[in-house]
């Protein structure tokens, strides 16, 4: 609304003098220039109404723009899928399809990751779960790795072979502490083991009796801590009595060194290779490209 001028009439009892002599020092202790009162002085409310009348008109053009920019995607959007169903073969067709399915999440994440992965496998003869590939894919590879030992954990053995190892590997590890806590909260909580002074026994007793799969364990010190710990076990130690503590270990080790910023990163990078793997010719490749193009453009513009 347009600010109106404010009215302003106040009655000062005070003896001229005084009131005068008021103005005075206010104006003097004001550290705005100018303070000072008038007769005839308006006042106004909170807004100009030039600059909120142009404000206005800036904040529709911005929307107006935005519009546009989305109607003009989507045009170009329904142009590229009525060429796409012209020229474009079937398995690319479908692929893409997905893909935008997914982008629009209307896929779970993990669903997609069970679909790229047997794609690629399919399409790239390139096993996402094999450690030969996680130089190109690191973090792909840790998540089916992480789904694989996860499989392979039996729960209901692992806590009975969790005080068997524990029990084993007391006697070659120091337990001895400097950490003043009460040795209850040490052992349940090993997030906070990792600052105060804890011996290794101590930490990785707390991590085997902890709930920590559903937690970011830091990185790289959960696997620093366990390399300490082999280090300090004979060379001879017999690991393999101990089958659903190493799944265990090795799922919180693929977990800590997981980084969600990257794993996406690498998700759209292998969609873009199985998409151009799927082209047959120069003018599918061109399709794919613009349809990859607006679906950047489209994210931008939300």
């Amino acid at each position: 609304e347009t600010a109106r001028p404010i009215k302003q009439k106040t009655t000062d009892h005070r003896p001229q003098t005084e009131a005068k002599k008021s103005e005075n020092d206010f104006s003097l202790q004001s550290p705005v220039s100018g303070l000072r009162s008038s007769e005839g002085a308006s006042a106004f409310g909170i807004e100009n109404a030039e600059a909120y009348r142009a404000n206005r008109e800036s904040f529709v053009s911005v929307l107006n723009e935005k519009e546009k920019t989305k109607q003009f995607l989507a045009d170009m959007d329904m142009q590229i899928e009525r060429l796409a169903s012209q020229h474009l073969n079937k398995d690319l067709r479908d692929f893409l399809k997905r893909l935008e399915t997914f982008e629009k999440n209307q896929i779970p994440f993990d669903a997609w990751l069970a679909y790229i992965k047997g794609e690629t496998q399919k399409r790239l003869s390139v096993d996402l779960s094999s450690p030969a590939h996680q130089i190109e894919w690191p973090m792909l590879v840790r998540v089916f790795k992480t789904q694989e030992l996860s499989a392979k954990l039996d729960r209901q053995a692992f806590s009975k072979e969790r005080d068997e190892f524990l029990k084993a590997i007391r006697r070659f590890l120091p337990s001895k502490t400097t950490d003043h806590r009460p040795q209850t909260t040490a052992k349940t909580d090993f997030l906070s083991t990792m600052d105060h002074g804890l011996s290794t026994y101590t930490q990785v007793e707390a991590l085997l009796k902890s709930e920590t799969q559903s937690q970011q364990l830091p990185d790289p010190e959960t696997s620093l801590l366990f390399e300490d710990m082999v280090k300090q076990l004979p060379p001879d130690f017999n690991y393999d009595r101990f089958p659903n503590v190493r799944y265990f270990i090795g799922t919180l080790l693929l977990q800590s060194e997981l980084k969600a910023d990257r794993l996406m990163e690498e998700v759209q990078k292998l969609s873009g290779v199985i998409a151009l793997k799927l082209t047959r010719n120069k003018d599918e490749k061109k399709l794919v490209n613009y349809s990859r193009i607006t679906g950047c453009s489209k994210s931008f513009s939300r």
